[in-house]
């Protein structure tokens, strides 16, 4: 797994890089009134933008297959039957167990189900080693159950971690920015048609959130799918559901430790924008609370139970009484 987060993580940065750079010479042609030339530095660091965006996208595809065909032979070989509603969840077998697919359906660009038990069609990719399915190592114990019950459910959310960054850093069909999540789409101005400006179409993250519930479904006493979903949760501007799964994260018998120290800093963030919209509604009058709609009245009493566990956890040290 180690192996696969350091390519992520190196691909994360380069492109970070490249768009940083773009950034600072688009600044630059602004403030002296120059228009970028298409030989210029820009036009080539969008060129290169664009293609390491591809090349990332295409190691994604193939890990994907990859680890999908991981769960899939964990899951035979070591006859993990709970496994198999999830596999089934997911599109993965059928009812009679047999295999569907080796990858997952994607609006990408990118070939992502195959038949067979080969992963295959990757450029670079290695095709997966045939097993001998008369071999089975069950699990023993009641301990290497769960041991290997954890595997999988690891595996399930390295997948879940792929299908985030393959929506993350795609920006076909009027979606954000590759590796953003605001709302600006990709390509700005007017459609090549000369119509209307592009409609920022919202990232999706289903599937991602699919794998993560199926990990914390198999094994709920570990932290890790909770401390994804509340990333994903995060995302999409969802605090309070996202604290819930921080803490659901750490309230189990093998807490995700990394999650203490993103609630901290999700709710110390919340609390100081809470701080600011005080500041600007404090000559308002509560009067009107009683007359909002049930929804916003809802979402007001949640917005409040996540300052009050920001006021509890990041303390009363940051001048916040004079709010409470």
């Amino acid at each position: 797994m180690q192996t696969s987060y350091a390519f992520i993580a190196s691909y994360k940065q380069r492109i970070s890089a490249v768009d940083l750079a773009i950034q600072r010479n688009q600044r630059q042609h602004q403030e002296v009134s120059i228009p970028p030339q298409k030989d210029g530095n820009p036009y080539h660091g969008v060129v290169e933008h664009r293609k390491l965006v591809q090349r990332f996208r295409q190691f994604l595809a193939d890990e994907d297959k990859f680890w999908t065909q991981l769960v899939l032979r964990l899951s035979r070989l070591f006859d993990l039957k709970e496994a198999r509603p999830v596999l089934i969840s997911l599109g993965f077998l059928n009812e009679a167990d047999e295999i569907l697919a080796v990858g997952t359906t994607s609006s990408d660009g990118f070939k992502a189900r195959e038949d067979g038990m080969h992963v295959g069609n990757g450029r670079n990719h290695i095709p997966f080693p045939l097993e001998d399915i008369s071999l089975t190592y069950s699990p023993a114990t009641l301990e290497e159950r769960e041991d290997r019950l954890s595997s999988f459910s690891k595996a399930l959310i390295c997948l879940g971690d792929i299908a985030r960054y393959r929506e993350q850093y795609n920006e076909s069909k009027g979606r954000p920015r590759a590796g953003h999540d605001d709302a600006v789409p990709a390509r700005r101005g007017k459609s090549r048609r000369g119509g209307a400006p592009d409609v920022v179409r919202p990232r999706n993250y289903d599937r991602s959130r699919q794998y993560y519930e199926q990990a914390q479904s198999l094994v709920p006493h570990e932290g890790n799918a909770s401390h994804q979903l509340a990333i994903l949760d995060s995302y999409q501007k969802d605090l309070f559901s996202s604290i819930v799964h921080y803490y659901r994260s750490l309230c189990v018998r093998q807490p995700y430790d990394t999650a203490a120290e993103n609630l901290g800093t999700v709710l110390t963030k919340a609390l100081e924008t809470w701080k600011q919209k005080m500041k600007r509604e404090k000559d308002k009058s509560d009067m009107n609370a009683a007359v909002l709609a049930p929804r916003v009245r809802i979402e007001v009493f949640k917005e409040k139970v996540v300052v009050l566990h920001a006021l509890w956890r990041v303390g009363m040290a940051k001048g916040c009484e004079k709010y409470v």
